[in-house]
């Protein structure tokens, strides 16, 4: 969020739509933490949700709103810091030290 209120609007950014899982369960959070709101209702109740993603595969099960790429054969994606999820501490420190 950047300001107080969440308001009304919402675009919720993630960087891929896989299987579609996540995207949709944290629709579903939004949605019962932030229910739509009546005419009157308090400011930071959501009426209108929208997705945005840099990938979206053919394999999910929710379409995003916007995306960049389509990929219809949904292919695995390297992310730049997957090479960190694996490394172990120690491996990372040998790593920075020859820099």
């Amino acid at each position: 969020m950047t300001a107080d209120n969440l308001g009304s609007r919402v675009l919720l950014v993630d960087d891929l739509v896989d299987s579609g899982v996540s995207l949709q369960e944290a629709i579903n959070w939004l949605q019962s933490h932030y229910p739509a709101r009546p005419a009157n209702g308090p400011k930071n109740q959501i009426q209108d949700i929208k997705t945005a993603v840099l990938w979206y595969k053919a394999c999910s099960a929710i379409a995003p709103d916007y995306y960049v790429d389509y990929l219809p054969d949904s292919p695995w994606i390297y992310q730049p810091f997957e090479f960190y999820e694996q490394t172990t501490p120690v491996e990372l420190a040998a790593k920075y030290e020859r820099l």
